[in-house]
């Protein structure tokens, strides 16, 4: 206790100069005594933990905020004190204590840095993301916070320095490449700017050596080109050839609020190193292809850059609205780009499924229908294209999913669908005989047999499409089919269940959905308990399944005690207990079997429930 004795000495200049001042009484500054050293206690233990620091510094903050209102309530004036500064200063003192602890928690660096921030210690900030970046030179973040610090003052050569050094140690971070690429945008800008107050013009009739180190209007003119950036662009490009990096760069261009000329000629410079960089990726050729699209998706935040070409506002304003003729001619040009790619590589290449996830995407996008009738026309004239073509590879199950799946989307719309729903359902059944092991194309089927209506057909067909596709973990699409009779019929009988359940045994993970949904959907507490029972029984139920079992009877009790309180019956309030009972013996068979899989975990879950019910003895012996 020795420090907290220590901490509690230092306290008290500051204490009696608050009480001087009138900024707080006498039995404000006990409290804060008080408060100050149950905090200094809790940091003196033997395992420290960082929650404690930060809670800690959080009470200085907001100490510290409101004597600062109370300042400025009182007009105080004078020189500058101890109180002015000291709790600021405690709080530096708390990060501080906390990073000798804690040095490799970059989250609690970014704390520490913001809280200098937000003080104004410009030069504080400085050392500490030095120090930060010592520590942890692979974090990305960290050059960005410092790199953001050097420009709020005006310090661009700093910031590139910062950055510069940070992609030489994280050159495969995209994020950074975006960063730097965006801060050298600025420096283009802040340069026309300057140049246009000076009067600079091309030209070189004047120029302010003092200014700019560059004396020839060549030099000038590839500045303000965009020539810095374009180098920035072709390194990213060298050093990091990924999606993920052009997709980035293209964003931060995009949204700069830079000329449009300049973006312009930036954006075609960047498609340029894409091509070259990824010239076999279907995701770069669907990237280049929809370049024209993109700019309505990242509009750049223009306001206060006002563009020098004379370009009509009212026309931008347009752009940027779907369903206008600049949206339309984009979104034709891009389908056609993509669509002929598509054709050249073939059906069942990579570039046709990445066609078909461009046109499922702007589908789902609210574009206008006949855009949608479009889109799904072309891509259907892929499939079709594919299937007469003798010795052609056989469509991608994307293709073919999606323009099943888009057809029978056209079916439910108020507008008149070029297609009728026996003709959906002929193109699934063909889909289906091309690709037999799809588990997508037989969605799109199922979906298509129930917008006709036919039943009894449709479980003719769910029973098929489960055949076709096996039983196996790992694909999404697999696990949707043999839950599609479940969700989208709302089959409920047992025996469907039970045969489902028997047929994934081998599928673990595909077996344990099966069993929750089989659980969840008893008509009661009594049938789930029956159920459940039932499953521990029979099946091989993970503790995971257990679990979600657990957590979904336990929401559906919550949410039936809730409307029974608002009934507000007090009738009804014998049914409440009995409704509670049956929760009650429906988890508790949940977790007799559970325990068998987890028995820490189910203890924890159960025992949390029986205290929130008011059974605090019972849960005490769980545990």
């Amino acid at each position: 206790m020795e420090r907290v004795h220590f901490q509690q000495e230092q306290m008290l200049p500051e204490l009696k100069d608050l009480v001087e001042k009138g900024l707080f009484t006498p039995a404000e500054t006990k409290r804060i005594l008080r408060r100050r050293t149950q905090y200094e206690t809790t940091l003196v233990r033997r395992v420290a933990r960082k929650g404690d620091y930060l809670r800690y510094a959080a009470y200085e903050m907001q100490l510290e905020a409101l004597r600062r209102k109370r300042a400025q309530r009182l007009q105080i004036k004078g020189p500058s004190t101890l109180s002015d500064y000291a709790l600021v200063r405690r709080q530096f003192h708390i990060f501080e204590r906390a990073l000798k602890k804690f040095k490799d928690d970059v989250g609690l660096w970014v704390e520490y840095i913001r809280a200098a921030q937000r003080e104004g210690a410009r030069a504080l900030v400085g050392r500490i993301t030095a120090r930060a970046l010592q520590l942890h030179p692979r974090v990305p973040a960290l050059y960005i916070l410092a790199a953001q610090h050097e420009l709020r003052h005006l310090a661009p050569t700093a910031a590139r320095s910062l950055l510069q050094r940070g992609l030489r140690l994280n050159k495969s971070s995209a994020h950074l490449w975006a960063e730097y690429v965006r801060m050298e945008l600025g420096f283009v800008e802040s340069v026309r700017r300057r140049w246009s107050v000076l009067g600079i013009t091309l030209d070189g009739a004047r120029m302010d050596v003092e200014e700019e180190e560059t004396e020839s209007a060549a030099a000038q003119k590839a500045i303000l080109d965009g020539a810095i950036v374009k180098e920035v662009v072709s390194s990213a490009a060298k050093e990091l050839p990924t999606l993920e990096l052009f997709s980035a760069l293209a964003r931060a261009i995009r949204t700069y609020p830079a000329a449009k000329n300049l973006t312009r000629a930036l954006l075609e410079h960047l498609y340029e190193q894409l091509d070259a960089a990824l010239p076999e990726s279907a995701d770069a050729r669907r990237m280049h292809a929809t370049r024209r699209l993109d700019a309505f998706a990242d509009r750049p935040q223009r306001g206060f850059l006002a563009d020098e070409e004379g370009e009509d506002a009212d026309a931008d304003a347009d752009a940027d609205a779907l369903g206008t003729e600049a949206f339309v001619d984009a979104l034709r040009a891009a389908n056609e780009e993509l669509r002929n790619a598509a054709v050249v590589a073939g059906a069942g290449s990579d570039t046709a499924r990445a066609y078909a996830s461009f046109v499922a995407e702007w589908c789902a996008g609210g574009i206008d229908a006949n855009l949608k009738m479009y889109l799904v026309g072309s891509l259907g004239a892929l499939a079709k294209g594919a299937e007469k073509g003798k010795g052609a590879e056989l469509p991608h199950p994307l293709v073919l999913s999606t323009h099943l799946t888009l057809s029978t989307s056209l079916l439910r719309t108020p507008s008149s669908s070029p297609v009728s729903a026996e003709k959906v359902c002929s193109l699934a059944r063909r889909y289906t005989r091309l690709r037999a092991s799809s588990a997508g194309v037989w969605l799109g089927r199922l979906e298509a047999e129930r917008a006709r209506g036919a039943e009894n057909e449709v479980r003719r067909v769910w029973e098929e499409a489960r055949e076709a596709v096996g039983s196996r973990d790992g694909d999404e699409d697999v696990r949707g089919v043999w839950m599609w009779g479940f969700e989208a019929l709302g089959i409920q009988d047992e025996d469907a269940f039970e045969t489902a359940l028997k047929r994934t045994l081998d599928a673990p993970d595909l077996h344990g959905a099966l069993l929750v949904r089989y659980v969840l959907s008893a008509g009661g507490f009594e049938d789930a308990k029956k159920r459940v029972n039932a499953a521990g029984r029979t099946f091989r139920v993970s503790a995971e399944a257990w679990a979600r079992i657990f957590e979904g009877l336990a929401e559906r009790g919550g949410c039936m005690d809730e409307g029974a309180g608002d009934a507000g019956d007090g009738g009804r309030a014998g049914d409440d207990v009995g409704q509670a009972v049956e929760v009650g013996c429906a988890l508790e068979a949940v977790y007799g079997h559970w325990q068998a899989r987890d028995a820490v975990g189910a203890a924890v879950r159960w025992a949390g429930w029986l205290v929130g019910q008011g059974r605090g003895p019972e849960a005490v012996g769980v545990v």
